[in-house]
């Protein structure tokens, strides 16, 4: 209730605070970027030669992937709602264009630093956390 009581009172200060969490957010992900780039450019690429070896082909484990992928960004099906709001709807081709090229940028680049940085076996473990490899970072 505090934050739906915020954000009706208080809707200019939500804003601010809604970009200075995306900011954070990016500076992470750009620091993260950087450090795998950094050991790519070091030479780096031995992560990268598996490729994808082990990768599941069944095409119902697939969908599964895709529904979870949907289902955890809750903000789609919100686009609709917010539609109306818009001051130039002509604009949103443009814009949906746009930050979907920035978000798969940013994960492609995300995706590749991490396993530039970690060894597979270690993606690949459920019972590892990242926290004993930060010294590989």
């Amino acid at each position: 209730w505090v934050i739906i009581v915020t954000i009706a009172t208080y809707p200019k200060i939500t804003l601010k605070v809604i970009n200075v969490v995306t900011a954070a957010k990016l500076i992470a992900v750009s620091v993260i970027i950087v450090i795998g780039m950094i050991e790519l450019g070091k030479g780096n690429v031995e992560n990268l030669k598996v490729g994808f070896n082990g990768t599941d082909l069944n095409p119902q484990n697939w969908g599964n992937a895709w529904n979870s992928v949907l289902w955890s960004y809750n903000g789609w099906n919100v686009v609709c709602i917010l539609l109306g709001e818009v001051k130039d709807p002509s604009l949103l081709p443009k814009i949906v264009g746009l930050s979907l090229s920035i978000v798969t940028t940013f994960y492609m680049l995300v995706i590749i630093s991490y396993h530039t940085v970690l060894p597979l076996e270690v993606m690949n473990n459920p019972d590892v956390a990242v926290a004993p490899y930060s010294a590989l970072i």
